[in-house]
């Protein structure tokens, strides 16, 4: 075997290089072209080839890799590939780069991408990798919702050769109009096969590409209700089929193509084609719904925050797709539009918003929704980019060719994971769960394929391989003793393989020839020896004699053989695998075998004489090469090909010449030979039982790995999403595709296979002839119930799917009266190397816990079973996955042919059935969740495989709750074959039909297993089925440990009932093993005895009986779970009891459950035999309290060792570590206060430690202690007063060094703010104190003078003394977080000096020794915070910037934090970049919200200009436009003001009154400021004098109202119709200069036209009339035209007054609706904030841009609103005080100052 692996890596290697020198050949050929600027089509002919050549050279390459054992060579052959791969990728950009070139310049696509052929005529072909769906159509629009995706694909040119080579099939179009497929013979519908001419043909002019995939044909729009896609929908499908198809074939295709809604609307109009569009137009073609749906789309769409790129780019799609859907509908517009803009703009988040605005200024357009599209588009590509993972450095990862992707789950620092399995850093790979779940072989292959390194499982890299690992160990792993001689991980250790048998008959006659022949054996160094090979064809495997192997110095791997001699006895040998190297000395040719090591193989062979027997051949005496002595080398079957050869026979000799001689072999003639030696050799590995007997294996509860939250694995969960996603509900039934995880078309036909065990079957069936007729009627059955169907020749022919039959085979169970025989289909069934069940993944474990489901089953009196009938035959799979179930089956008809069968349904025995129906159940319950809460609850949480079983408190209650089950089964099609329990009445009065169904709903009265429990539901109790087959038979037994634990297995046991019995049982076979009994030797005479006893002992469990029910008939209350737990010497177990408290005042207990393990083999202490006693009653109390439904009132936990009692109720660190943890894990698993003591005498669970008889089974095990039956008060109340000495054995040992008294330090850290201050500080009180005690323990002079420290400035000694005093003393309160192991993953060290280091993985790193190792600080000390302030205070950087400085030396834990809370305290960062304030917008004043007045009742005024104006023929001089603006109907009016002055403002005044009335209030800006006027302006209206125009409005009943300086927002009225008045003034005057009455006129036009733009919301629907304007109140209508007449006629004034009222009520009707609404929402400043205090420091800001010019100054004064928020404020600076908008200030430096918690 061994000589066939290294002649196969030899060839491998050979073929590579092969392979390796044609890729260099075509590279350097393509190299050459490139150089010399070849054409195009040159270049990329040259480069296919190299590719193909490439492609050809990686399958050699992992050909070879795969017969490499040799981890170290198998790292460097992936680098030498590598090496091959970057040369093929500069290649490949080089030719790609000169190909993109060529193209650009010529106007062409680049013969690396995919392209378009025509044909002769110039019709085109179908694109690569779309989908056409008729001859000379054109592709499917992208835009439609369900059209299959564009597959980018390489189609390169091939010269000379026709269309329909290649690998994949081109679709092309051929000159009538039809479309061909060339490759596959096979006609698209519509196509004439028998055209003439061109027609169907390609030529090999006009098509140039080659695909190397099979296109996919066209498949059909698809349209399920959504009015987005049925304009698109409708345009492909009419494109598709109208004009090709009749209307009642388009009617059939319409159909299939609708799905839900639309299809139901049309269910009832027939095969009327144009009835059926005409219905879908009226309802979903009608372009406003479209628009409607749209707009709410982008309503609905939550707007963004800033950093969500992803939902940007979802906002980007959202937009594009909504207006390519409007324009399909011809309603561009509607998205097109000012209204739709601002709505888009609004759901961009600030910053967004901002860079669009920057771009439209920048740009200088307008803001239209095209320039929107195309800069969101932009954006999009621009955060894609940025966010892309950045291209690797290092070596290259290999992919197949043509591969591109990234590894999403790649971290974001660009680190690579912990864990590479998980793709997460929450944990290593050796920690990880899902590793260790894997198997040897696809560990072994998970860590090759991700080059890791085998001792520590990381990445390996340049540095970092197996041989230099830090982490590499040898193996500790032990096998029967012996430790792994390799160096690797435990979790890559392969235990000793096994192997068939080998059997050696050696034949030492003298007279007899065996088949010897001499080699030379190759050793370690070049040393040979000649040796003596035997031939033995029948041996199975090979063998070499030990010491040639040690004398060759060969070297081995471990294993373990059993050599059975004559009477069976057998004897098991310790010793090595050899590859053993050997030479033909005929030839010369190596060969390499694997063998095993044995001290002797035969006795020594006598030369035999054989010039007579070459002579008889015809042979020369030379071509023998025999000799003599020791057998050194056996070589068996395993190493078929040298037992070939041609072969000459003479006589009873036969001559073989075999690839290593010619080897004589036979019997002397005359002579008969005889056996001397048999020898049986067995390769095994023997059964290793010692983990059920160590102590590591019980009491220690691992936690697992906390990747993966949940009971299922990630892999599980993709599995159990995928199969969930694929199902499909038919009718009642589920359909359920099989998850593949392999291309089902690699599937062999094994039809041949399938008929030859057909034939098997076949024949063993006919042997029994009832058999034989009950396997073929229930084949019938299957057929007649539609769970298979018969197949027609046709269909079985012609089927272009994947096939696979599966075989079938009988099951005899003639236990089961129903069912005898049982038809089992193998899907394991291995053909050419495939196997079906590979090819699916297996899908999640969705099974209930069985102990949970027994123990509800246990809780209540009225219990109930179930099955459901065939649960795998309800559920339906699609025709492609029924093609590969098929069977062969002819009804036991052996002389014909057999018919081809398919399965409709779910297979029993295929590897995702059992996830696949679970689901399918599950769905059915959640289905009808809503309608039948508690039955689908059942069905989830009370299943068990296909059983149903449950307890209820009355029968009525288990009737209406079966019904539901029923009902609710029914609708996934499952249906329950019978229910049983243990109430048969029925209701009384019920009508007689409801005594009928209720006799035949719950059948009770007959033994029934409850998963595997035998369950009497006449007596409503538990009991056993024993059945004892050595105490039947007639003849001696001749016990051995195989049969005793034949025996034992047979007590089927979840609950544990027995256990007080079976425990006996386990001790006696722990003995088996201690006392070192092979599994077939035969048990002592004493032993076998004693076992018979038990086994007769065992029968009478059959006579036990145990109640089912929990809860008596008369409790009352909760129950209270006790537990009670005990250790023997051998054995230590936990019991559970429900104690109830009765109605008639007494007290009862119920067994609940029992657990039990033996004692390790490793002697323990009695005490912790009881605390590992004590872990097993935790762990089964939190069972029960996990599974049960049961309410326990409260949980006691009883123990009789007054020691473990007070290990639990002490701290877990005080003890050693196997204490520490058990105890840890009770104290998580229950209550210290929940145990308690109990006299031994009185502990029930003594019995399961000890074991008792199986007649003690039914006193106190089942029932419990007496005390049980009494009140709590009278239980047993023993002190536990435990022994100290015993407690303390398990006591840390702690060794007292010293006494530290804590005292105050005389330096207080907390009142120093800066850091070098306080370095300095301690350094001279160190100084001093190193003073005082020199000057303490002087003895001399000259002593003191030498030990007295320095006068003058600190040494650098002195300073980082002082540092590191702190340093400690700021490290006292890592030690208990250390200890927790909190900074793990920093690999934290203590120094020289005592101060705690991190230690991380940069030690090689060239940076100083601190930098590498920074200090270790904890982030609420008060020296971390003056560390970072002082690194701030250096160029007040920014926080990673502050960070980073920070950790060059020091590494603070949460220094992120930290710094921000510094860089936000520091008031020159503030002052720098402070932002203003701002509160949240006030409520609007009761002056905007007072409808039903008139115009200008609340009026705003502001200055606007100045204009030029001429006054005469040379002289221009200045005027000034004032703008009224009403509050409420925001109507404008203009006046023109000569100048700026007081007196002139009152004349503007006048005129305002006399025109439009007094108001009631006018709002006007304090004088200086005036938002919108120039400099002149501001200069001038200095001059107003406030007191003058108050005084002048009060005399008229007027309130004036200034606003504050600075805040033109609080008169936002006027400031924002200024804008508008200066652009309609601009737009009518332009640069002219006009009169003073011309500049009147253009202002009184430019007010009537401002008056005319719509106020409020802009009507959309018809019926809504015109929108509103403020020209409405003001003249009756909106424009100032001629209005539409006549008016009606009437002398009475109150007609005339009745219709001025109406179209003031009408105006404010409308203001309600359209105006009012639009004032409800805070356009900007949503969120309260901090209020402005008096003595805050701030910063004023000014006009200038420059913040450092700005004016520091101090709140004096606060003006909060009527909602106490304050939004005005009086400042003090060095100038002056000043009112200002909190909008034009900055808080530097509160009045409160900060707390700790302040960021």
């Amino acid at each position: 075997m061994m000589a066939e692996a290294e002649a196969a890596l030899d060839e491998a290697k050979r073929t590579r290089r092969t392979a390796k020198a044609a890729f260099t050949r075509r590279g350097n050929t393509l190299r050459k072209k490139l150089k010399e600027s070849r054409p195009r089509d040159e270049i990329m002919e040259a480069f296919h080839g190299m590719k193909t050549a490439f492609e050809n050279l990686v399958v050699k390459h992992e050909e070879y890799t795969q017969l490499i054992q040799d981890d170290e060579a198998f790292e460097a052959e992936e680098k030498w590939l590598e090496e091959c791969e970057d040369f093929y990728l500069q290649m490949e950009i080089g030719a790609k780069d000169y190909s993109k070139a060529k193209s650009v310049s010529k106007g062409e696509k680049s013969g690396l991408d995919s392209g378009k052929s025509t044909l002769d005529n110039g019709t085109p072909v179908v694109e690569s990798g779309k989908s056409g769906l008729e001859s000379g159509t054109s592709e499917l629009e992208s835009g439609a919702k369900d059209s299959e995706s564009v597959i980018e694909m390489e189609i390169t040119k091939q010269v000379g050769n026709s269309a329909g080579q290649g690998k994949g099939s081109v679709k092309a179009t051929a000159a009538n109009g039809t479309e061909t497929e060339s490759g596959n013979g096979h006609t698209i519908a519509g196509e004439n096969p028998g055209g003439n001419g061109n027609n169907g043909t390609i030529h090999e002019s006009s098509v140039n590409t080659s695909c190397g995939f099979k296109m996919e044909k066209p498949k059909m729009p698809r349209f399920a209700g959504d009015v987005r896609d049925y304009a698109i929908f409708r345009s492909d499908f009419k494109h598709a089929v109208d004009g090709r198809y009749s209307k009642r074939d388009g009617i059939s295709l319409l159909r299939t193509s609708l799905q839900g809604r639309p299809l139901d609307l049309i269910k009832g109009i027939g095969t009327d084609y144009d009835a059926a569009w005409s219905y879908l137009d009226s309802v979903y073609g009608d372009p406003r719904f479209v628009a409607d749906t749209i707009t709410q789309d982008i309503t609905k769409f939550r707007p963004l925050r800033d950093g969500e790129d992803a939902r940007f780019c979802d906002l980007v799609h959202l937009v594009q797709r909504s207006f390519t859907t409007l324009k399909e509908v011809g309603r561009p517009h509607d998205m097109d539009n000012n209204h739709m803009l601002a709505l888009i703009e609004q759901r961009m988040c600030t910053d967004d918003r901002k860079v669009w605005a920057r771009h439209l200024e920048n740009s200088g357009k307008e803001a239209t929704l095209a320039q929107l599209i195309v800069w969101m588009n932009t954006e999009m590509k621009s955060r894609m980019r940025a966010t892309a993972a950045l291209r690797s450095t290092g070596p290259p990862t290999r992919h197949p060719v043509g591969h591109f992707g990234s590894d999403i789950n790649a971290p974001k620092s660009g680190l690579p994971h912990k864990c590479w399995i998980c793709k997460n850093s929450s944990h290593w790979t050796d920690q990880c769960q899902k590793f260790a779940s894997l198997n040897l072989e696809d560990r072994i292959k998970a860590v090759k394929e991700n080059h890791a390194c085998f001792s520590c499982l990381k990445r390996a890299g340049r540095d970092h391989r197996s041989s230099n690992c830090s982490r590499r160990r040898q193996c500790p792993e032990k096998s029967n003793g012996i430790q792994c001689p390799y160096y690797h991980h435990p979790l890559l250790h392969r235990a000793i393989q096994s192997t068939i048998a080998t059997v050696t008959s050696v034949i030492n006659n003298q007279k007899a020839l065996l088949p010897i022949v001499q080699v030379d054996i190759v050793g370690q160094g070049h040393l040979l020896q000649r040796a003596n090979v035997l031939m033995d064809s029948g041996a199975q495997i090979s063998l070499i004699r030990s010491s040639v192997a040690e004398a060759l110095k060969l070297k081995g791997k471990h294993v373990v053989i059993t050599i059975t001699k004559v009477g069976g006895q057998e004897e098991e040998l310790s010793t090595k695998s050899y590859q053993v190297r050997i030479r033909s000395l005929e030839d010369r040719s190596a060969h390499v075998i694997q063998a095993i090591g044995i001290p002797c193989i035969s006795e020594d062979i006598t030369d035999v004489k054989v010039a007579d027997i070459a002579r008889q051949l015809g042979l020369e005496k030379g071509q023998f090469r025999r000799g003599n002595g020791h057998v050194d080398l056996l070589i068996g079957i395993d190493q078929a090909k040298l037992h070939t050869g041609e072969t000459r026979e003479a006589g009873n000799v036969v001559a073989r010449y075999s690839p290593l001689g010619w080897v004589v072999f036979g019997a002397v003639p005359g002579k008969q030979s005889e056996a001397s030696h048999v020898y049986h050799i067995k390769l095994e590995t023997p059964v290793d039982m010692t983990d059920f007997w160590t102590t590591e294996s019980m009491g220690v509860s691992v936690k697992p790995c906390n990747c993966e939250a949940g009971k299922l694995s990630q892999i599980e969960r993709e599995e159990a999403k995928i199969i969930e996603e694929s199902c499909e509900k038919i009718g009642n039934q589920w359909l359920i595709p099989y998850p593949w995880k392999k291309d089902p078309r690699q599937l062999p036909n094994n039809k041949s296979q399938a008929k030859k065990k057909l034939e098997a079957t076949e024949r063993r069936l006919l042997k029994n002839p009832d058999h034989a007729a009950a396997y073929d009627l229930q084949m019938v059955e299957m057929n007649q119930l539609q769970f298979s169907r018969r197949l027609t020749e046709k269909e079985a022919r012609e089927y272009p799917g994947p096939v696979h039959f599966i075989s079938h085979h009988e099951v005899l169970r003639p236990e089961s009266k129903s069912t005898p025989v049982r038809i089992v289909f193998n899907s394991s069934a291995a053909f050419q190397g495939h196997k079906l069940n590979e090819y699916w993944m297996k899908g999640p474990d969705l099974l209930n816990d069985l102990f949970g489901v027994v123990l509800r089953f246990r809780e209540n009196q009225v219990a109930f079973i179930g099955d459901i009938s065939k649960m795998y035959h309800r559920i339906r799979i699609p025709e492609m996955d029924q093609h590969v179930h098929r069977f062969l089956w002819r009804n036991l008809q052996t002389h014909r042919e057999p018919d081809v069968y398919v399965k409709t349904v779910l297979t029993f025995g295929d590897k995702p059935a059992p996830a696949m129906a679970q689901i399918a159940l599950r769905k059915t319950a959640e289905e009808a969740k809503e309608a039948f809460p508690a039955a689908a609850q059942v069905i989830q949480d009370n299943t068990y495989m296909d059983d149903i079983c449950d307890s209820v408190s009355t029968t009525e209650e288990a009737r209406d709750l079966t019904r539901d089950i029923d009902s609710v089964l029914e609708t996934g099609g499952f249906r329950v074959k019978g229910w049983m329990s243990n109430r048969a009445e029925t209701l009384s009065g019920a009508p007689k039909e409801e005594e009928q169904k209720a006799a035949t709903f719950l059948q009770g009265g007959s033994v029934e297993k409850v998963l595997g429990v035998v369950w009497d539901s006449s007596t409503d109790t538990f009991s056993f089925a024993v059945k004892s087959d050595l105490l039947d038979c007639q003849e001696p037994i001749q016990l051995s440990k195989r049969k005793v634990l034949s025996q034992i297995a047979r007590i089927y046991d979840p609950i544990g009932f027995a256990s007080a019995f079976m425990i006996r049982a386990k001790i006696a076979l722990q003995a088996l093993w201690r006392r070192g009994i092979s599994w077939d030797e035969e048990l002592p005479p004493e032993l076998s005895e004693r076992w018979k006893g038990l086994f007769q002992e065992m029968v009478q469990l059959n006579g036990v009986r145990f109640d089912r029910c929990l809860t008596p008939a008369n409790a009352i209350g909760q129950p209270v779970l006790c537990v009670f737990s005990d250790a023997s010497e051998d054995a230590f177990g936990a019991c559970a009891y429900a104690r109830w408290q009765l109605s008639t005042g007494g007290f009862n207990a119920q067994f609940i459950a029992a657990k039990s393990r033996v004692a390790p083999l490793k002697k323990l202490t009695i005490p912790r035999l009881e605390l590992q006693g004590a872990v097993l009653a935790s762990r089964l109390g939190k069972t029960i309290l996990k599974e049960s439904r049961l309410k326990f009132d409260k949980s006691v936990f009883f123990l009789d060792s007054k020691i473990v009692l007070a290990w639990i109720c002490s701290e877990t660190r005080r003890f050693k570590p196997f204490v520490s943890v058990r105890i840890g894990e009770i104290q998580d698993n229950s209550d210290p206060a929940q145990w308690r003591h109990v006299p031994g005498e009185q502990n029930v669970a003594d019995d399961v430690s000890r074991g008792i008889p199986v007649e003690s089974l039914a006193g106190r095990w089942q029932y419990g202690p007496d005390f049980l039956r009494l009140p709590e008060s009278e239980w047993p109340q023993d002190s536990p007063v435990a022994d100290e000495v015993e407690v303390e054995k398990e006591h840390r040992k702690v060794h007292i060094v010293g006494e530290q008294i804590n005292t105050q330090s005389p330096i207080d850290c907390n009142k120093f703010s800066n850091w070098r201050r306080l370095i300095r500080v301690t350094a001279y009180a160190l100084r001093f104190i190193r003073r005082l005690r020199a000057r303490g323990r002087k003895e001399s002079a000259e002593e003191e003078k030498a030990l007295e420290p320095e006068d003058g400035p600190l040494s650098p000694e002195e300073l980082n003394c002082a540092e590191t005093h702190w340093l400690k003393e700021s490290q006292k309160t890592l030690k208990d977080r250390l200890s927790k192991g909190e900074f793990r993953n920093l690999s934290p060290y203590v120094d020289q000096e005592g101060v705690l280091r991190v230690g991380g993985r940069a030690d090689k790193a060239l940076v100083s020794y601190e930098t590498r190792h920074p200090v270790l600080l904890p982030r609420d000390h008060r020296i971390s915070r003056l560390i970072v302030q002082h690194a701030h205070q250096f160029g007040h950087p920014g926080v990673a910037a502050t960070v980073a400085k920070t950790r060059t030396k020091y590494w603070i834990v949460r220094a992120h934090d930290l710094a921000k809370s510094v860089k936000f305290r520091c008031v020159v960062c503030r002052e720098i970049g402070a932002k203003v304030e701002s509160q949240v917008m006030a409520d609007l004043p009761k002056s905007r919200l007072a409808p039903f007045t008139p115009p200008f009742h609340h009026t705003s005024c502001d200055y606007f200009g100045p204009y030029r104006v001429r006054i005469s023929r040379n002289k221009i001089a200045k005027h000034y436009a004032v703008i009224f603006t009403c509050l409420n109907t925001r109507a404008v009016h203009l006046e023109l003001a000569a100048d700026c002055t007081t007196m002139e403002f009152m004349q503007v005044l006048r005129r305002f009154y006399a025109l439009r009335g007094v108001p009631a209030l006018m709002i006007s800006d304090n004088g200086s400021q005036l938002v919108g006027a120039e400099r002149e302006l501001r200069k001038m209206i200095e001059g107003l004098d406030t007191e003058k125009l108050q005084e002048f409005s009060a005399e008229r009943g007027m309130k004036w109202q200034f606003t504050t300086p600075a805040a033109p927002h609080q008169n936002g009225c006027a400031e924002s119709l200024v804008k508008s008045c200066k652009i309609g003034l601009k737009k009518a005057v332009g640069e002219q200069i006009l009169t003073s009455l011309e500049l009147q006129t253009c202002l009184v036009e430019v007010a009537n036209l401002v008056n005319q733009r719509p106020i409020g919301r802009i009507p959309s629907d018809p019926d809504d009339g015109s929108y509103l304007c403020p020209n409405d109140m003001l003249l009756g209508r909106a424009s100032s035209t001629v209005p539409q007449g006549p008016f009606r006629h009437t002398k009475n004034p109150r007609h005339r007054v009745e219709f001025v009222q109406k179209i003031v009520d009408s105006f404010w009707t409308r203001w309600t609706r359209d105006v009012f609404p639009s004032l409800l929402p805070r356009k900007q400043w949503h969120a309260e904030k901090r209020n402005v205090r008096v003595d805050d420091f701030v910063i004023v800001q000014t006009s200038s841009a420059i913040r450092g010019t700005w004016n520091v100054g101090r709140v004096v004064s606060v003006y909060p609103g009527e909602d106490g928020k304050v939004r005005n404020v009086k400042v003090r600076t060095r100038t002056g005080e000043y009112e200002r908008p909190i909008t034009k200030i900055a808080v530097i430096y509160p009045a409160e100052g900060y707390d700790d918690k302040d960021k």
